[in-house]
């Protein structure tokens, strides 16, 4: 009887224990260093060119071991709804808030298709990511959100890789045909008046030869 007494309280510990391990959570570390990777690429065409802007619109917010977010002080006029990160309507209203605002942001050359964010410490958070100067020959990406650190396989990344979606090249636009030059007259292209000069110059001298003669006419007449 002892011995079976002893077993039903270690069973009875043991399922009070398991439920903890169980659903035991990892606390992210909010005072870590980070970073943000952003990769643009479309097929195998690597972007080249332009800048990305980065802006901390929100900051996570620790609780019984889960973790939400909060929108920052520059962002706290824009309303947006944190429920949903990963909806695209987010970025939108945030974007369009930054646009409006014009609140403090870092700015990130894109080198060889990536561009990389450092994120200090004290500053992981929910990210918006916005074409700051186009990419030559692209058209520019949609504002995005990026959270760091972000939950992978059960575990939190502090440096995250992010693909957004590249649009389609941009033609060249066609250029305006440029307007004729006036042609100008070349040597040779002013050779007719020159019979004509000539012909009136040798009428001139037949006339003045006549009266030559007609004057010395009158002087022995006289």
């Amino acid at each position: 009887m002892l011995k079976k007494a002893v077993s039903i309280i270690f069973a009875v510990l043991l399922l009070a224990v398991l439920p903890v391990s169980a659903y035991a959570k990892e606390v992210p570390d909010l005072n870590s260093e980070g970073s943000i990777t952003i990769h643009l690429k479309s097929g195998t065409e690597t972007v080249s060119s332009g800048s990305l802007i980065f802006y901390r619109v929100a900051e996570p917010v620790h609780s019984d071991g889960n973790y939400s977010y909060q929108l920052t002080e520059p962002f706290a006029g824009s309303g947006a709804d944190l429920s949903d990160i990963g909806s695209p309507k987010t970025a939108e209203v945030l974007a369009a808030y930054a646009q409006q605002q014009k609140p403090e942001g870092a700015t990130e050359d894109v080198h060889d298709g990536v561009a990389v964010h450092t994120i200090p410490q004290g500053q992981l958070g929910l990210y918006l990511v916005m074409q700051y100067q186009p990419a030559e020959g692209w058209q520019p990406i949609k504002p995005f959100l990026v959270s760091v650190p972000l939950m992978e396989n059960g575990k939190y990344e502090y440096n995250v890789d992010a693909t957004p979606k590249v649009g389609q090249p941009v033609p060249n636009p066609p250029q305006p045909p440029k307007p004729d030059r006036p042609s100008l007259p070349q040597t040779g292209q002013l050779n007719w008046p020159i019979p004509v000069l000539a012909a009136l110059g040798m009428g001139l001298a037949a006339v003045g030869l006549v009266l030559r003669r007609h004057g010395k006419r009158r002087d022995r007449e006289a």
